[in-house]
C-alpha cells in the first residue's frame, strides 16, 4: 500500500482507480468495524446488517488492486525481486503493531486478573486465547492472508494469465462460498486462507489485458453498472437474512456469493468513474497501509471512551437512531484519529518503517496518475495532485 522505491529509471505507472479503489475501500474497512465493536442486536432488525452490506466492498477490493499491481509490475520488474519487497513492506510494520496488540490483550488480562501471573498454564491458555483473537478476530488477518495469496500465485508464475488456473483459483473460493452454509469447517472468512486467491489472480489477469478491459468499460453505461451494484446489494442484504434466518456462525461472511459480486461491481464503478473521488488532505498511497495498521487501536480507544463517558448500558439500550450515531462517532474518531497518528508517526524518520513507509530523504519524487494531465473530481477539472 505503500511506494516501494527502485534504482530503475523508469518510474512505475499509478492507476486514479487503484488510489479510488484504496481511499474507498479502507474507509469501508473501518466503518464496518466500527459498526462490529458496537454490534447489533437481533430486535435491530434488518436495518444494521443493511448498513454493513452497503460497506462489506473493502476486502476484496483491495485484493483486486493489490493483484492488479502485481500483474503490472511483474511485467517490468523480476517476479521474486518484487515479491520479496512487497513482503518486507507489510510484513515488518505488521508484526511491530500485531505484537503490540497482543501485548495490549494479555494487559487486559492481568488487570482484569484472567492470568494468574504465577500460574504458567494461565499464561499459556491467555496467549493462545489473545493470538488467535489478533490474528482471526481483528483487522490484522488481512495481511498473512494477502502474504500467503502473493506467493501461491508466485508458486504458479508460469501460469499466472491462464484462464485454467483462474477457473481453478475460482473452484476453490466456490467451496468457501459453499462452506457459508454447509460449514463443514469454519466459515469465517478471516481463516479462509486460500478463498482470496482468486482475486489477486483475477486482479492480475485484469493487469494483463488492461487495454481491452478498458476498453470494454468505455462502452457500458455507467447507470448499467450502478444498476447492477444496486441488485447486487439488495441481494446481499437478503442473503444476510436467510443466513440469519439458518442461525449461521457469519451471517456478514465477506465470501458470500452477493458480496463478492456487489464488491466487484463497486470496483468497476470506481473503475468507470475516472475522477479523484477523495478528500486533498487523504494522500492515499502513503496514508491507507497506517490506516489499516492503526484503527484497531483507535477503534478500542474509542470503545473505552464510549463506555466511560456513557452511564452503564446506555450503549445496549440505545435505540436504532441513537447507536447509528454512536457508531458514526465511533468510525470518524478511529478514521480521523488513525489519519491523524499516521501523519505524525510520519515525522519521525526512525519510526516511518511502523506504517510502511522509507525515511524521508529517500522517498521518491513522483506522485503522478496514468490517466491525464488533469483529473477531475466528480466532473470538475482540477489541477494534477502534486506534493
Amino acid at each position: 500500500m505503500s511506494q516501494t522505491i527502485s534504482a530503475a529509471p523508469a518510474t512505475p505507472k499509478q492507476y486514479l482507480f487503484v488510489d479510488a479503489v484504496r481511499f474507498w475501500s479502507m474507509l469501508g474497512v473501518v466503518s464496518l468495524h466500527a459498526n462490529i465493536m458496537l454490534g447489533a442486536k437481533p430486535v435491530e432488525g434488518v436495518i444494521p446488517y443493511a448498513v454493513d452490506c452497503l460497506v462489506k466492498y473493502g476486502t476484496i477490493g483491495f485484493f483486486l488492486i493489490s493483484g492488479f499491481l502485481l500483474g503490472d509490475r511483474m511485467a517490468t520488474s523480476a517476479a521474486l525481486p518484487y515479491l520479496s519487497r512487497r513482503l518486507r513492506i507489510l510484513l515488518a510494520p505488521w508484526a511491530f503493531w500485531f505484537g503490540l496488540l497482543l501485548i495490549y490483550l494479555l494487559a487486559g488480562d492481568v488487570a482484569h486478573q484472567r492470568i494468574t501471573t504465577s500460574s504458567a498454564a494461565s499464561w499459556r491458555h491467555m496467549l493462545q486465547t489473545d493470538l488467535n483473537l489478533a490474528a482471526f478476530s481483528s483487522a490484522f488477518w488481512f495481511v498473512p492472508n494477502l502474504a500467503i495469496g502473493m506467493c501461491t500465485l508466485m508458486l504458479f508464475r508460469r501460469y499466472l494469465y491462464s484462464v485454467k488456473l483462474g477457473a481453478i483459483l475460482f473452484a476453490v473460493n466456490f467451496l468457501y462460498v459453499a462452506n457459508i452454509y454447509g460449514e463443514w469447517f469454519s466459515p469465517k472468512h478471516t481463516s479462509a486462507l486460500f478463498a482470496f486467491v482468486s482475486y489477486l489472480w483475477l486482479g492480475s489477469f485484469a493487469a494483463r489485458n488492461f487495454a481491452r478491459l478498458s476498453r470494454f468499460i468505455d462502452r457500458v453505461p455507467m447507470v448499467a453498472i450502478g444498476a447492477l451494484a444496486v441488485l447486487s446489494y439488495l441481494a446481499s442484504v437478503a442473503e444476510v437474512r436467510i443466513l440469519v434466518a439458518r442461525h449461521s456462525s457469519d451471517p456478514l461472511n465477506t465470501l458470500r456469493l452477493s458480496n463478492q459480486i456487489f464488491s466487484v461491481l463497486v470496483v468497476l464503478l470506481l473503475f468507470k468513474l475516472k475522477s479523484v473521488s477523495w478528500p486533498s488532505f487523504v494522500n492515499v498511497r502513503q496514508q491507507t497501509y497506517s490506516i489499516y495498521l492503526l484503527h484497531t487501536f483507535m477503534l478500542r480507544i474509542g470503545l473505552v471512551a464510549l463506555d466511560h463517558g456513557l452511564r452503564p448500558g446506555f450503549v445496549d439500550d440505545a435505540g436504532l437512531a441513537m447507536k447509528f450515531l454512536l457508531r458514526a462517532a465511533l468510525f470518524v474518531f478511529a478514521y480521523g484519529g488513525s489519519l491523524l497518528l499516521g501523519n505524525w508517526i510520519a515525522t519521525f524518520d526512525a519510526w516511518r518503517w511502523t506504517i510502511g513507509l522509507k525515511p524521508r530523504e529517500y522517498q521518491a519524487p513522483t506522485n503522478k496518475i496514468s490517466t491525464s494531465s488533469k483529473a477531475p473530481i466528480f466532473g470538475f477539472k482540477v489541477r494534477p495532485l502534486t506534493k
